[in-house]
């Protein structure tokens, strides 16, 4: 399981009747910031008829025929169809605090490719990815892909809210603790650690890693079974920041993605196509392995019913949302 899937995910629960790809947000801290990066070698995107549709998505009119199923029912899912092997999760190698410049060098890396990311050129931001980076979070290695992707997504400004404890690593990587807001859309507020690969005069980002959202207002945690979600706080806040915890507690490999619908339309109108993508508002998503814990936040959410599903697919072809797995919670 890679966690570009989980973009994929997000845009297939959203935009169940599209083939296009995800794309990482973009955005800046401070309009028409400095962006420096590299020309990127001679190339050009791949058609977008090549691309071929979203891996696991069915069909609208597929979908369409599914029932939705109750929440909890994994015996849904068939005798036959065992969970697949959960893939490793990456290696994390330990750091020693970094010397004066290569902190320096490194915060001003991450302030670099946040910039970059607000620029309207989206090859700079494309160019300060390695091919590893992209191939995990945007399924190609092809780098005039990603920047189409960069370039097609409307989405807020990145603040950096935190940046600091720079590490350097025995592979040459440098990494950075960042925490951002405003990445996937403006309610995002997520902890990272970033690592960068020195090249050349630039550090180019090679993985991210997603920490537990410390500096939070309320915390819920969100147990995740196949197919069914438990909120610990069904209940939320309004307009404060407040971390998600999702622990998977399953055979399967589950996310956490949430959104708004508008008054009245339901998630099986939304995955048979009939909810215009323009009315759906996306606030933010998780992704964990069998065992594993994901984290991230949201702020600043505003009183009203969200939703919750996971659309990774069963072996079988049919989503965990078609089995069932989705919640709401409400912000008041």
């Amino acid at each position: 399981m890679t966690t570009h899937l989980i973009a994929l995910a997000i845009l297939l629960s959203l935009i169940p009747s599209t083939g296009a790809r995800p794309a990482l947000a973009h955005g800046a801290q401070t309009t028409g910031a400095e962006c420096v990066a590299p020309d990127l070698p001679p190339g050009t995107p791949t058609p977008m008829e090549d691309m071929g549709p979203p891996e696991g998505s069915p069909p609208v009119e597929d979908a369409a025929g599914m029932d939705m199923g109750t929440p909890g029912s994994a015996d849904t899912a068939g005798s036959d169809d065992a969970p697949p092997p959960a893939a490793p999760l990456p290696t994390i190698p330990a750091g020693t605090p970094a010397d004066t410049s290569s902190a320096e060098r490194a915060i001003a890396g991450a302030q670099n490719l946040v910039n970059c990311f607000g620029s309207p050129d989206a090859e700079a931001a494309a160019a300060l990815m390695t091919a590893a980076f992209t191939l995990i979070e945007f399924g190609t290695d092809n780098p005039y892909d990603v920047a189409r992707d960069i370039a097609s997504d409307a989405t807020p400004s990145i603040t950096i809210e935190s940046l600091g404890d720079v590490q350097t690593h025995d592979d040459g990587r440098l990494s950075v603790d960042i925490v951002v807001s405003g990445l996937f859309s403006p309610n995002t507020y997520l902890h990272h650690r970033w690592y960068f690969v020195p090249d050349g005069d630039h550090l180019k980002l090679d993985q991210w890693v997603w920490l537990p959202v410390e500096s939070a207002d309320f915390r819920v945690e969100i147990t995740m079974t196949d197919f069914a979600y438990d909120l610990s706080q069904t209940t939320l806040p309004a307009d404060q920041t407040i971390a998600i915890d999702g622990v998977n507690a399953g055979d399967y490999a589950h996310e956490i993605v949430v959104f708004q619908l508008p008054a009245g339309a339901t998630v099986e109108q939304l995955l048979i196509g009939d909810v215009p993508e323009e009315d759906v508002r996306f606030y933010g998503f998780a992704i964990a392995a069998p065992g594993q814990t994901a984290h991230f936040g949201l702020t600043g959410l505003e009183p009203g019913t969200y939703h919750i599903i996971c659309y990774f697919d069963s072996p079988d072809g049919i989503p965990h949302v078609m089995r069932g797995m989705e919640a709401e919670f409400i912000v008041e």
